[in-house]
């Protein structure tokens, strides 16, 4: 009780009070007693799910020391993805304060890895006990990170934590006792032991640079091997710009210092560095000799310039290169492993998934490279999209920076604006030609659409060309679609051209081969040397490449090729539409899609079973299922004339998953232009519960234009949110060439085909007549055939044995007659 008195005294408290109290120290001591038992390592509830053979942990190990748990797995031990292995052998190791250890784990699946050691022994992962192993490491290898164990840490055993969860999640300092729904978490005892204590002088080691040579921006960690570590150590890195000869030794500024390990900040120039250490029980200190680290200020002055991203690991640049994250949504370009056919690493564009609204705005930019006035550089490089189904743009340009406001528009070299290749494909981009010597870049420009996937380069070479001195040769034009739709680009491609230095390539155009329209230098689009990408085209375009030496002033011309435009206009009948003869997603000519809601969700053409047969599918807004269906897509131009009715047949079906059908909504509308406000014709198709998932026929009411012209039909899906899919297909359209003459039976009753061969249907609806009768009688008046007829009911005329020529259907309902002329061509 001594003790405890006394200790009341050294806080200032009075006798008296602590007589008073002496039951609160015993008192305090066995709350916080109860405190440290009831802090608890978390272990339950860490997985929602059981642990997955295929997304785990496959081995944790510590290189130099015991802990070696090879193939883990994730064994009959593991409850809900956690496993906590014993304190021996294998699955323990002791730790020494000071030391340096390199911790590897492997896991089965691309995974974000944690560690956490409870340095302070309180049975808690605090966020400060926490170390990233890896944010992204592939499935199948092993990720390693290696640090010093603090002087800090409390000697004795302690718990060590290892979570992995899929790539993606987050997985970081908090996330020590979070619920995951993928990963493993395994615990292992370690113990700590203490360093011991200093004496005499100490050992400065050898300080050694990884890198040693930096690129721009970039740092360098530096580390000390040989150096006495051990408690009452003081470690203090200085630098120098030139070894201490003009500039004089001082303590670090910026970066990031750990006792005997230094990261230095981004380098902008060479910079040495060296350890201090002292001893505080001796007051003895030692110096390190020191070391350079070398600034790579790269300028490419010697061509050709290759460059094919393998010499640096994922997620690291080449010396030179530079990035702009235009759009700043954290997304940008950056090296990745082999795809698309690459033998390595590529550059790969990767889109914002968080927000999948945001397009690709971003660029890289090449170093610096000294180019010569006048003289001709050519640029190649291998791209593809990685999913030929999410179309990428790209662009490349040249200028004075390595920034958005140092690549004008005006220097594109070339233009990608559909890349829709899966491997790798060769681009070659237009010589570039600088008026004066000096320092330019090469941008490579990312603007694809929003929600796309990913967009890869590779193989990038930067080619001096040789002056040319000889006559030149245009080469073969191609286009890469000889017939497009109204409003499509195609590229041309002059394959033979020649290809020197001094050549000057001029693309030109002709509505008519030259015949009466002159050929003209090309306006509009983008040329790029021996490639123009066309402007979008309405009418048939021809196109010739012409070719100059301007050293000799010769010159070749290119065979001319022409480019046909489709409207899609329907003119003949009957039309028919199976989507099947178009590439999905693209739709067949003159047809057009308008996103109603705005939620880039909408109609597309695909398969939709397994046969592959293709239609026109709604899909719904999985980011946002709160958003109803209010998209349309449009026919081509019909051309409809007054004295004259148009029918429309098509199947349609709703969709089922997992044995529930998900009804949809669907309108067709007609009007004359291919927009949802100029639908006015009138509602000629309507149902609003469609549950059938095998594709129904469906026809509309009559459309009876009141004048000659084009129109447009209109399929409107206007489901609930939260659907599935809607699918139209086979649309059909027939033209009735119909005259009603002494017609008291208004709507009711519909004649057709007109002309006829031997077969006429005769349909009534809506009438509650009680005797029909049909007569046909030529045009003397003479009844040819005679027959009963049906209510409701399509009725079909044999008029197989009637000659050629005009005749007459006579339809009468009760005492109402109603007559159509009909012509019969076999």
């Amino acid at each position: 009780m001594k003790k405890t008195s006394t200790s009341f005294f050294k806080r200032g408290i009075t006798a008296a009070f602590a007589v008073k109290q002496r039951v609160l120290p015993a008192f305090i001591l066995s709350l916080c007693t109860a405190f440290a038992a009831e802090a608890q390592y978390c272990t339950t509830n860490l997985h929602s799910l059981p642990c997955d053979a295929t997304d785990n942990i496959n081995s944790v190990t510590i290189t130099g020391t015991t802990l070696s748990n090879l193939n883990s797995g994730c064994g009959s031990a593991s409850v809900n993805g956690y496993t906590a292995f014993p304190a021996t052998g294998s699955t323990t190791a002791s730790l020494q304060q000071g030391n340096v250890y390199t911790f590897n784990v492997e896991t089965t699946d691309d995974s974000n890895i944690s560690l956490w050691i409870d340095y302070n022994q309180n049975n808690l992962f605090d966020a400060s006990e926490w170390t990233q192993i890896s944010a992204n490491n592939p499935g199948g290898t092993t990720a390693s990170v290696s640090f010093i164990m603090p002087f800090s840490a409390l000697p004795g055993t302690t718990r060590m934590r290892v979570r992995s969860r899929l790539s993606g999640n987050a997985n970081g300092a908090a996330n020590a006792c979070t619920s995951f729904g993928s990963g493993e978490t395994e615990d292992y005892t370690i113990t700590i032991t203490a360093a011991p204590a200093c004496t005499g002088t100490p050992v400065a080691g050898t300080v050694t640079a990884t890198p040693a040579t930096v690129c721009a921006g970039v740092t360098s960690q530096l580390s000390a091997t040989g150096v006495t570590i051990a408690n009452g150590m003081v470690y203090q890195w200085e630098e120098s710009d030139d070894n201490g000869v003009a500039d004089p030794w001082a303590n670090v500024t910026g970066g990031v210092a750990n006792l005997y390990t230094y990261t230095s900040p981004a380098l902008s120039a060479d910079r040495w560095y060296r350890l201090k250490v002292t001893c505080t029980a001796s007051s003895q200190t030692a110096t390190s000799a020191a070391t350079k680290v070398t600034f790579n200020n790269v300028v490419v002055s010697t061509f050709p310039y290759t460059q094919d991203f393998n010499t640096v690991t994922s997620n690291n640049l080449p010396c030179g290169i530079t990035l702009n994250d235009a759009n700043t949504d954290g997304y940008t370009w950056n090296t990745y492993l082999a795809q698309a056919g690459s033998t390595d690493r590529v550059m790969a564009y990767f889109y914002n998934d968080a927000d999948p609204t945001i397009g690709a705005n971003d660029w890289f930019f090449t170093p610096a490279l000294n180019l010569q006035a006048n003289k001709d550089y050519i640029v190649t490089f291998d791209y593809a999209a990685l999913l030929s189904a999410f179309p990428e743009a790209l662009e490349v340009r040249w200028g004075n920076a390595p920034t958005v406001a140092g690549m004008p528009a005006a220097n594109t070299v070339l233009n990608l604006p559909s890349i829709t290749n899966s491997t790798l494909a060769s681009g070659t981009a237009a010589a570039i030609r600088p008026t004066t010597t000096g320092t330019y870049y090469i941008g490579f420009y990312a603007k694809s659409a929003a929600d796309r996937y990913v967009l890869l380069m590779d193989n990038l070479v930067i080619t001096e060309l040789s002056p040319c001195s000889a006559a030149p040769s245009a080469g073969t034009v191609a286009a890469s679609q000889a017939t497009i739709c109204i409003g499509e680009t195609v590229e041309l491609t002059a394959t033979g051209a020649s290809s020197a230095g001094g050549l000057v390539y001029q693309w030109e155009e002709s509505d008519d081969n030259g015949v009466n329209d002159p050929w003209a230098n090309v306006t509009g689009g983008t040329a790029a040397g021996v490639k123009f990408t066309t402007p979008s085209l309405s009418a048939d375009r021809w196109y010739r490449l012409k070719v100059t030496c301007t050293a000799i002033t010769q010159t070749a011309t290119s065979a001319a090729v022409k480019v046909t435009v489709n409207s899609g206009a329907i003119t003949s009948f009957p039309y028919t539409q199976d989507f099947d003869l178009v590439t999905a997603p693209a739709v067949p000519c003159g047809f057009i899609i308008e996103d109603s809601n705005n939620d880039n969700f909408t109609w597309m053409n695909d398969a939709y079973n397994t046969t592959g047969q293709q239609g026109m599918i709604y899909v719904y807004n999985d980011d946002d299922t709160t958003i109803p269906g209010n998209d349309w897509f449009f026919t081509p131009a019909i051309a409809m004339n007054a004295s004259k009715e148009y029918i429309v047949t098509f199947n349609y079906a709703a969709a089922a998953f997992q044995g529930t059908t998900y009804p949809e909504k669907l309108e067709v509308r007609w009007g004359n232009a291919a927009t949802s406000a100029a639908m006015t014709g009138g509602t000629i198709f309507s149902n609003l519960n469609i549950n059938n998932t095998t594709m129904t026929p469906g026809t509309t009411s009559v459309i009876r234009p009141a004048t000659t012209g084009n129109y447009h039909v209109g399929f409107h899906v206007i489901s609930d949110p939260n659907q599935f899919f809607l699918t139209v297909d086979d649309i059909n359209i027939t033209e009735r060439n119909i005259s009603g003459l002494a017609n008291e039976l208004g709507n009711s009753v519909l004649v057709y085909p007109n002309p006829a061969t031997d077969k006429v249907n005769v349909e009534i609806s809506n009438t509650a007549a009680k005797s029909i009768s049909v007569e046909v009688v030529n045009t003397l008046g003479q009844q040819v055939y005679k027959t009963s007829a049906l209510n409701n009911q399509k009725n079909q005329l044999d008029l197989s044995k009637l000659s050629n020529g005009i005749y007459f259907v006579k339809v009468r309902l009760d005492d109402k007659v109603g007559t159509y002329r009909i012509s019969v061509q076999k």
